[in-house]
């Protein structure tokens, strides 16, 4: 043993030490390194996955959070279980058709707002 390893104790499954045991016998490797090479490995995933996680952090939340309360906001006024017009409908004492009629052009223009934030981010994060 180097003096640069350290030596630690480890308890494995008795299927994965026998095949640790016959992959050692098959090639030059020792247990010892056969370990070390598995967790260097995993160790290199995790930083790649680690670096993509940075990456993502520095994008805003700001878009995510604008498309889904502009999605909500246009849930609340579709016909035929939009609580708000079910609201509007039971305030000003008018028929529900009449409310899904007069509120067409605001669906449209919420459709419209919905559709720009999401492919249009800038709009979200111009301010920031």
């Amino acid at each position: 043993m180097s003096p640069a390893n350290k030596r630690v104790t480890v308890y494995l499954k008795p299927e994965y030490h026998r095949a640790l045991r016959i992959k050692a016998a098959e090639t030059e490797y020792s247990v010892s390194d056969l370990v070390n090479l598995a967790v260097k490995q995993a160790l290199l995933e995790d930083a790649v996955d680690l670096e993509a996680f940075d990456k993502r952090a520095r994008e805003p939340l700001l878009i995510f959070g604008s498309i889904f309360l502009a999605n909500l906001e246009l849930g609340y006024l579709t016909p035929p279980v939009g609580l708000n017009l079910l609201l509007a409908s039971y305030r000003f004492n008018e028929p529900m058709p009449r409310v899904y009629r007069d509120v067409r052009i605001f669906l449209g223009l919420g459709l419209a707002v919905v559709l720009l934030i999401t492919y249009v981010p800038l709009l979200t994060t111009a301010l920031l």
